[in-house]
C-alpha cells in the first residue's frame, strides 16, 4: 500500500504494485501533511490546519470501503506528522510545539482515538517531521526549526546525537532513515514557493563521522524526500 497527501486537500491510499485506488477523501482547507497505515487496516492523517494552525488535527479513518468517511479526531495545533509504533502499539503525532502519543481503537467500524501523553518542545517553533530511525525501536528523528532525536522512553529531545554537527538544520521539511543507517533530509530553499526545494542531502554515518552529499534536481520543486521500503510496517 502506498499512501499520499497533498496540502491542497487530497488524501489517498493505493495498492502497490497494482496501482489501484483503495480509498480517498477530500480535506480541503485543512492542509493534510502526513498519513500512516495502521495494522488494523485503518489510516491516520495529520492536517496542519493551514493558516488556522489551532484547527490542526489528527484523524484515524476506516478505509474498508473506497469512500468511507468514518473517522475519529483529536485537535493538535499545527499537526504535521503521524507515525505508528508497533513496539508500543501507539500512534505518535507531531504538532508545531508538541509530540503526542495516542491509543487507537481496533474496530474499523467505529474508529477511536485517545490521547495518552503529551511532550512539549516549545523551543521547536515549527515541528514538521517525526520519522522512524530504521532498526531503532526507542528513538525517532524530529525535524522542524532544528533536527533532534526523540527518545520515546524518556520523552526527551536529544541534541548531541552522532553526526549532529553536520545533520542539524533549520526549515526542515523531512528527514528519513534507511535500513543501512543513512538518512535523507529536505530543507526549504524557496525555489518555487517558500516551503519547497530542488535538492536533498544524504548522510552516511560511520560512527561519529558523517559523509554528506547533496543531490540537486534542476527545474524541479518538491517538499519531502522519503525512503521507499517494501518491508516498512
Amino acid at each position: 500500500v502506498i499512501l499520499f497527501t497533498s496540502s491542497s486537500g487530497y488524501v489517498g491510499a493505493a495498492s502497490y504494485p497494482e496501482e489501484k485506488c483503495l480509498w480517498e477523501v477530500e480535506l480541503k482547507g485543512t492542509s493534510p501533511h502526513s498519513i500512516e497505515y495502521l495494522p488494523n487496516g485503518m489510516v491516520a492523517v495529520a492536517s496542519s490546519g493551514g493558516s488556522a494552525a489551532d484547527k490542526g488535527f489528527v484523524r484515524v479513518y476506516s478505509i474498508a470501503k473506497k469512500n468511507n468517511n468514518k473517522y475519529a479526531e483529536k485537535l493538535l495545533n499545527g499537526s504535521h506528522a503521524v507515525l505508528w509504533d508497533e513496539t508500543r502499539d501507539i500512534l505518535w503525532a507531531m504538532g508545531y510545539t508538541e509530540i503526542v502519543a495516542y491509543e487507537v481503537g481496533n474496530d474499523p467500524a467505529a474508529p477511536s482515538l485517545r490521547k495518552i501523553k503529551s511532550y512539549g518542545c516549545n523551543d521547536m517553533k515549527g515541528g514538521h517531521d517525526f520519522s522512524a530511525i530504521c532498526g531503532n525501536e526507542d528513538q525517532v528523528w524530529v525535524g522542524g526549526s532544528f533536527i533532534r532525536v526523540f527518545d520515546k522512553t524518556t520523552g526527551k529531545l536529544i541534541e548531541n546525537y552522532p553526526g549532529a554537527a553536520q545533520v542539524n538544520a533549520g526549515s526542515v521539511k523531512c528527514i528519513c532513515s534507511f535500513p543501512d543507517g543513512d538518512a535523507a533530509l529536505t530543507v526549504a530553499t524557496k525555489v518555487y514557493a517558500d516551503h519547497n526545494t530542488d535538492r536533498f542531502k544524504l548522510f552516511k554515518f560511520e560512527g561519529n563521522d558523517v559523509t554528506v552529499t547533496t543531490h540537486v534536481f534542476d527545474g524541479r520543486a518538491f517538499y519531502k524526500a522519503r525512503s521507499f521500503l517494501a518491508s516498512y510496517n
